[in-house]
């Protein structure tokens, strides 16, 4: 679905469409348009076509405004430009990461001569971006190898994601780096990896951190500790005499 600001706002419905399929029968007339939803952090289009080329550049004004919590913050504004001689053009836009839901999709400017001052309300779709870490157990003794594989699912259907992965570490119970893999690539959407424990470890916490193209880290841990079988005693108090015809015995 689309939006479509036309020139004639009092038009009907009918009329409108005739403006839509009809524009070069007119003498001065524009349409803009833009997706109906746009994706936070992604790139979506606004189209600019006029009825005939222009005369001159022309220069309009689009901000797209974040309507979150009765608050209103500029995500994105900046001036769309159509050379003299052009017709129709279409530049893509970058909605930053935002929590919203709705956006006001505004321009401002002028139009072969014609004021504009539009104003709508486009629905804002969330890139779900989820990386999943697991390993092949959770707690690990001296020498044992941490074995953990890395999955991510991201877009609305939950797309299994083929990014490379910026860097991936993995820190012991003091923060500090054990071992790191720079750009892995990830062309199946499932990675293995695998980490070998000194014989005298730090005991504790270990995390394992993987920060994605999109700059998130995601966090998974495990334990790492002295394995000591629970030592127990059991103390059994029976009576001091059992006949051959007791059915039976309590202790």
């Amino acid at each position: 679905m689309f939006h479509v600001m036309w020139s004639a706002s009092k038009m009907r419905i009918w009329t409108f469409i005739c403006v839509v399929l009809s524009l070069s029968t007119l003498c001065c007339g524009y349409i803009i348009t833009t997706p109906r939803r746009w994706t936070a952090g992604e790139d979506s289009q606004v189209c600019v076509t006029l009825s005939k080329p222009a005369t001159q550049d022309e220069i309009i004004l689009f901000e797209m405004e974040e309507i979150f919590h009765s608050s209103m913050n500029v995500l994105v504004e900046q001036n769309i430009v159509v050379p003299q001689g052009i017709q129709s053009i279409c530049q893509e836009f970058a909605l930053p990461w935002t929590k919203a839901d709705f956006a006001e999709f505004s321009i401002f400017g002028s139009l072969e001569g014609q004021t504009l001052n539009h104003r709508r309300h486009v629905k804002i779709a969330t890139n779900v971006f989820k990386t999943f870490i697991q390993t092949d157990k959770y707690f690990y003794k001296p020498s044992e190898t941490v074995q953990f594989r890395i999955l991510t699912l991201t877009g609305p259907y939950l797309q299994v994601s083929m990014e490379t992965y910026k860097e991936i570490w993995i820190e012991n119970p003091s923060g500090t780096r054990l071992e790191q893999w720079i750009n892995v690539s990830n062309d199946f959407g499932l990675i293995h990896l695998s980490f070998q424990l000194s014989n005298e470890p730090e005991m504790g916490t270990y995390i394992i951190i993987v920060q994605s193209l999109h700059e998130k880290n995601f966090e998974h841990s495990f334990e790492v500790n002295e394995y000591v079988l629970p030592r127990f005693e059991v103390t059994i108090n029976c009576a001091s005499k059992v006949l051959a015809t007791t059915e039976m015995i309590h202790f």
